[in-house]
């Protein structure tokens, strides 16, 4: 898995990755959309609870051009999942769920911050 990740990255096939850690997918997402100051807009409503908010499920990709990495992948044996797509607007929706953009994104931002004191 992780030579077709570095693979795609060298074909320039990827404009963004991230490995799914804490908090899932769900939070992954997030974090993605926030740092890139984009939305995401998709459909999750195939995936478990588990497959959301579950810790080392693989990686989240952006892609531009999903046949030529979905082709990659096929020579790799990786199985890819095509979910959505990031951009604008800044809203974070989709069929399982829908984030208040400027909320979530303050929360990110200011947590640690906020813990400290």
């Amino acid at each position: 898995e992780l030579r077709f990740v570095i693979g795609s990255a060298e074909k320039r096939l990827t404009k963004s990755c991230s490995v799914i850690a804490e908090g899932g997918l769900i939070a992954t997402l997030s974090k993605m959309c926030f740092q890139g100051d984009l939305g995401f807009s998709g459909d999750l409503s195939s995936l478990s609870p588990e497959q959301l908010f579950s810790e080392g499920n693989g990686y989240l990709i952006e892609v531009d051009d999903p046949s030529a990495f979905e082709n990659l992948a096929k020579k790799h044996g990786v199985k890819v999942m095509q979910l959505g797509k990031f951009g604008l607007p800044k809203k974070i929706a989709g069929k399982v769920f829908s984030l208040d953009y400027k909320k979530s994104k303050k929360v990110w931002e200011e947590g640690l911050r906020k813990k400290l004191g």
